[in-house]
């Protein structure tokens, strides 16, 4: 499956959004193909190049790169029309009425993980959990439960990326960022509970610093 990640405007760093879910389907034998298309130079070319294997592409999209995501989309529409498109993220989460069926043919609603894995296993898509898609008219499915144990997950398929495109302090050091928790009790008014909700869950130490170990080998 390719799963892409729509460019910021205003930075460049590895989000680790499509890096889980990669790591999700490498568990039950997916080779995903990851482009972020921050750091890669004629993204829409190599996005249509790398659909000549794929059937299916996934978009990850906050707020922040909902412009670009949409642009993507369309993109993949005009240019591969038989490509199933999945968006998910917090902003197709909140409005995916909107952009079924004109940008995405399913949308992901909440927390991914578990939801691609079933997708990808699962013809039917009335049985799975966790999605609005089009079928003739806008269906939507009952909503997946939160992830409670995130050391399950291990960590982002980080090998998938090139680590050492990104960079901060004027581009001198190379860096990734980490997720050690997920949800959140408090309401402010410019964040959202769509996704991760408002309980706080949190990965072990362990787990944690395995992603750091791996990430300083990777980036020496």
């Amino acid at each position: 499956m390719l799963l892409i990640s729509p460019p910021f405007s205003w930075m460049t760093a590895p989000l680790s959004g499509v890096g889980w879910i990669a790591s999700a389907l490498e568990k039950i034998g997916i080779k995903p193909k990851i482009i972020d298309c921050q750091i890669t130079r004629n993204y829409k070319k190599k996005i249509i190049e790398s659909l000549k294997y794929y059937s299916a592409v996934g978009i990850s999209s906050t707020i922040g790169t909902i412009s670009s995501a949409l642009e993507i989309a369309s993109f993949i529409k005009e240019n591969s029309p038989k490509t199933r498109i999945i968006m998910g993220g917090p902003h197709p989460t909140a409005v995916y009425e909107k952009l079924i069926p004109e940008y995405a043919d399913i949308i992901v609603l909440g927390e991914g993980e578990d939801t691609m894995v079933e997708l990808m296993q699962e013809e039917d898509l009335s049985k799975v959990k966790g999605i609005a898609y089009w079928d003739g008219s806008l269906k939507v499915n009952e909503r997946r439960p939160l992830i409670e144990d995130l050391d399950r997950l291990g960590f982002p398929a980080w090998h998938l990326y090139d680590l050492r495109r990104y960079r901060y302090a004027s581009r001198l050091i190379p860096f990734a960022m980490i997720t050690t928790s997920r949800g959140c009790p408090y309401n402010c008014i410019y964040c959202t509970k769509f996704v991760h909700g408002y309980k706080i869950r949190l990965r072990s130490l362990e787990n944690v610093f395995g992603e750091i170990d791996y990430l300083v080998n990777a980036l020496k």
